[in-house]
């Protein structure tokens, strides 16, 4: 809701706004195949639709219509995650079927990183700050990703560490450790 205006998408796969004090729909596009998964900026400006096939559109709301602003095809395939995109402090977060989470630049709409939490359904993402979120899967996993970024001179190093606590809280703990190449480190625990 914004600008008195409320966007909604659904499983007609339309995304439409309707005017919040006369309840008259002010316009349907079926132009994205978007369903289910809608985000709205932090200035309420712009608002942010995943679709059903491989892209994330960001437009901008102008009187009665909305301009495209971006669109990033990030070739996640079919999904019907109902994960919808959230922005915090310029990066704009969000979850896939197959247990991705993305995080896109929210004004240009580049691909920040991608990595993958889980094999199940990714719920709705919770930002702490612009570096760090928590992330549930559809399998009862918690995780909380942490960015830090690290420029080196000649040489980048990518450790990306992985903890989580098995289900039901035991105290049994699972270690996964990768290390690639990049500038960021990433710590993933529960």
């Amino acid at each position: 809701i914004t600008k008195n205006k409320v966007f909604i998408v659904a499983p007609d796969r339309v995304l439409s706004a309707i005017d919040l004090k006369t309840g008259h729909t002010i316009f349907r596009t079926r132009q994205n195949y978007v369903r289910e998964s809608i985000g709205i900026s932090e200035d309420s400006i712009t608002i942010y639709v995943k679709s059903m096939y491989d892209s994330v559109f960001a437009y901008n709301i102008v009187g009665d219509s909305i301009l495209l602003k971006w669109s990033n095809d990030l070739k996640y395939g079919y999904d019907f995650a109902p994960s919808y995109p959230i922005e915090k402090k310029g990066n704009l977060f969000f979850g896939i079927k197959n247990g991705y989470v993305f995080s896109l630049n929210s004004k240009t709409g580049l691909l920040n990183w991608k990595y993958r939490v889980s094999d199940c359904l990714v719920n709705n993402i919770l930002p702490l700050n612009s570096n760090s979120i928590v992330v549930t899967s559809l399998n009862g996993k918690v995780y909380k990703l942490i960015e830090k970024r690290w420029n080196l001179s000649l040489v980048s190093l990518n450790l990306l560490v992985v903890f989580y606590l098995e289900k039901c809280f035991k105290r049994k703990i699972k270690r996964e450790i990768f290390y690639e190449t990049g500038i960021n480190c990433w710590l993933c625990c529960f």
